[in-house]
């Protein structure tokens, strides 16, 4: 292929030819796509612009050309992730355990076996991104129907602090919502702050909990703060019958 000069055409480009693109070759290249003077290359040349400007332009002008593996996986990361809460289910149990390590050797959550968690499975929901499980969270329903607690709140470390703990908390309280609950607590050791702040908790005592649940309390020992939080009744429905709260898909 001839270097183009001031009185020399640039020489057309032949789209069955592979290209590959490089920044160093950036003044050819733009010679190539334009008819013109060499000057053309020359000022392009002092003003090198990233290899993917290159491949942007040949897609563009051979549309015949495969797409470009840069352009492909650029469009690719920028799907939307799918985030989604549903009911935990027996072959989620495994990866719940991973989950809540790490909280239950920090001291936040109490230890829970797999037989226990398997004994209340139907009241625990995960939360998801991409089908992978990051978030955890339990409704206990109490002897009374008019409060439920909130527990086992926990998120995978490299997801926090994108909002997923409050979007769980949130979809539980609406489900109780529409259970009839009319107070739902829950017992913190060093997240209360995030419950008072975030959720409107407020801090009460262990005489607000249900006789079973404060016996539990005492036996635990643990010096946790008890929170409350009174919740507003759910809507009047139209006669059809309540639903599970949805999470309307995010970008992650």
């Amino acid at each position: 292929m001839g270097e183009t000069t001031d009185n020399q055409p640039a020489t057309a480009l032949n789209a069955e030819a592979p290209f590959r693109p490089h920044t160093a070759h950036w003044g050819v290249f733009s010679a190539r796509m334009r008819d013109g003077a060499g000057s053309i290359a020359t000022e392009a040349a002092e003003r090198p612009r990233p290899a993917i400007i290159c491949v942007r332009k040949l897609s563009t002008k051979f549309k015949g050309s495969v797409m470009p593996v840069a352009v492909t996986r650029a469009k690719s990361y920028l799907k939307t992730r799918h985030q989604a809460v549903r009911k935990a289910m027996r072959k989620d149990i495994r990866h719940i355990m991973a989950l809540i390590k790490p909280s239950i050797q920090g001291e936040q959550l109490v230890k829970r076996t797999r037989s226990s968690i398997d004994k209340h499975i139907s009241e625990y929901y995960v939360f998801e991104i991409d089908n992978n499980i990051v978030g955890l969270i339990a409704l206990h329903s109490q002897p009374d129907p008019k409060q439920a607690e909130l527990a086992s709140l926990a998120v995978n470390p490299a997801h926090e602090h994108r909002g997923i703990g409050t979007k769980l908390a949130l979809f539980v309280e609406n489900l109780a919502r529409e259970q009839g609950v009319e107070r739902i607590f829950c017992l913190s050791t060093q997240a209360f702050t995030f419950f008072q702040h975030k959720l409107g908790y407020v801090e009460g005592t262990p005489e607000d909990l249900p006789p079973a649940r404060r016996a539990q309390y005492e036996q635990s020992g643990r010096n946790s703060k008890v929170l409350i939080k009174s919740l507003t009744p759910a809507p009047a429905s139209s006669g059809m019958p309540p639903r599970e709260p949805a999470l309307t898909p995010t970008a992650g």
